[in-house]
This record gives C-alpha cells, sequence and structure tokens, in this order.
C-alpha cells in the first residue's frame, strides 16, 4: 500500500511585538487560535469587556496602549495560564 504524502507543517510569521505584559497576553491568545478582532468579540461576548476594537487588541500587544485591569482579567476566561502568571489580578473601580 503506498504511502500518503506527508503533509506539510503549518508555519507562522513570527510576530514583532516586544516582551511586555501586553504582549504576552496577545500571544497567548494568538495560542488560542483568536487574532486581534477575535479576541475582541471574544473579550466583549464572554467577559463583558468594551467594545474593543482589533487596533486596541494590536495596540496592547505592541504596548502602544496600556494593559486596563479589564483586559487582563478578561483574558483569564480564554487561558488558565493568566491566572499563573498573575494570581493576584483583580478589578478596582
Amino acid at each position: 500500500m503506498p504511502r500518503p504524502d506527508p503533509i506539510a507543517p503549518i508555519v507562522r510569521e513570527p510576530d514583532l511585538f516586544p516582551y511586555g505584559p501586553g504582549a504576552v497576553i496577545v500571544r497567548m491568545l494568538r495560542n488560542r487560535n483568536l487574532n486581534s478582532l477575535n479576541s475582541a468579540k471574544m473579550l466583549y461576548r464572554l467577559a463583558g469587556i468594551g467594545p474593543l476594537s482589533a487596533a486596541t487588541i494590536h495596540a496592547v500587544g505592541y504596548g502602544r496602549k496600556e494593559l486596563s485591569p479589564e483586559l487582563l482579567s478578561g483574558s483569564r476566561l480564554f487561558s488558565p495560564t493568566v491566572s499563573r502568571v498573575w494570581p493576584r489580578c483583580s478589578i478596582s473601580s
């Protein structure tokens, strides 16, 4: 029986986010296959944060916009790792 052709691996381009807390959060969201637009949608629908734009999520990743406590706590829904990295994050009102 002939062997099937191997499937080519999916290669992503490396992102150009500088090191920082916003970039870590955006990378964690991307590991869940959420790009900037889908991240904004899911944060709005599941965490009730926003409405945010995809450009806002992108700006947080690049460090041009501050990582707000609301965004940090909302990203905990998508990745339990955030809870381990920043366990004491809370929303101050």
